[in-house]
């Protein structure tokens, strides 16, 4: 069966095609009655609209670029959803795709969404040094680009979460049930990497009730464990050795935060009665069926979805680089967290 057109209902009721646009549109110019009579003839016929037929004829592409470090985990699913219905709310079609390993060439992927004319990329990052080249090729095509990630230049827009007073908010919590030695569990890096600098500088921070300039250099940083693969659990096993006062740990991540309370259970400790552990980032799914239930760190990451989508199209439809955007975190409290003993 073909398919029904807005210039076959012109052609039932004697209108021109325009004028079935204009009615099926809503617009002013259209009287009640012609359009009235538009509706009836387009249900009748079993007409089905397409939404970006209008973005095609004024000469755009309908292609909204998603371009994800991960599919995986809680907040990047709860994300794609938030991307996704934002996108399709305004007549565009979300284009997915994932750059590979961190590290790796993204070329390809970058690629897809330019061939396709996308008329701008939603861009998240887990560590920008990594996605520096991603971020260029964007920039050399002069495609719109909102990164969902820290990054510090300026004339490319990003939105992140506030993680250095979140990583505050964590100690404090701990605080709040008398621990007073307290770790904070990430992982190694071998290059810079802004998002743990941050969570590492608000930890160090709210340990010494002040700014510490230089984290590298203050004893507190001793506090600090960088879990690597394969060896964390003697990592932690060693840590602990060296810092038998610590009765609580802070996580970089929810996923870290997994790691560390199994190997403490493998150690022969429990959570929360031995050690107390706050996660970051809500990223687990089902979570109410660990045991504990994981205490974390999270922003509203729908919020941050709808947020990205505005900012994009602020771009699409003027001149300009919106500012960055910080989303603020709050504390999900849940049993894993207990008074030292």
């Amino acid at each position: 069966m073909a398919k029904v057109t807005q210039a076959e209902i012109g052609r039932r009721l004697g209108l021109a095609q325009i004028t079935v646009s204009k009615a099926l549109r809503g617009d002013a110019d259209i009287s009640e009655k012609t359009r009235q009579r538009v509706l009836a003839m387009a249900e009748e016929l079993g007409y089905v609209a397409n939404p970006f037929a209008r973005t095609l004829a004024e000469g755009g592409s309908p292609i909204i670029g998603v371009y994800l470090h991960t599919f995986r985990g809680k907040y990047h699913s709860t994300l794609v959803e938030s991307l996704e219905r934002s996108i399709r709310r305004r007549g565009y079609i979300p284009l997915l795709t994932a750059p590979g390993d961190a590290g790796s060439d993204n070329a390809d992927a970058i690629g897809l969404l330019l061939k396709y004319r996308a008329r701008g990329v939603l861009m998240t990052v887990r560590n920008a040094l990594w996605h520096q080249a991603s971020i260029a090729q964007i920039r050399k095509a002069h495609v719109p680009l909102v990164l969902m990630g820290r990054f510090v230049e300026t004339d490319v827009c990003s939105i992140y979460a506030d993680d250095y007073n979140g990583l505050k908010l964590a100690v404090d919590h701990l605080r709040r049930f008398g621990h007073r030695h307290i770790g904070l569990a990430g992982l190694a890096y071998d290059i810079p990497n802004l998002v743990a600098h941050s969570k590492e500088q608000g930890f160090i921070d709210a340990l010494a009730g002040k700014h510490v300039p230089d984290l590298h250099d203050s004893p507190l940083a001793s506090r600090i464990l960088r879990f690597r693969d394969g060896r964390e659990l003697d990592q932690l096993r060693q840590y602990l050795l060296t810092h038998p006062d610590i009765t609580a740990f802070a996580c970089f991540g929810d996923s870290i935060a997994l790691e560390l309370i199994r190997c403490l259970k493998q150690l022969g400790h429990e959570v929360p009665r031995d050690y107390s552990v706050v996660g970051h980032g809500d990223d687990i799914e089902y979570v109410d069926y660990m045991t504990p239930p994981l205490t974390t760190m999270s922003h509203n990451v729908e919020q941050s979805g709808e947020l990205a989508v505005d900012l994009l199209f602020q771009q699409i439809n003027g001149p300009g680089v919106p500012p960055h955007q910080i989303m603020k975190n709050h504390l999900v409290e849940r049993l894993s967290v207990a008074p030292p003993r």
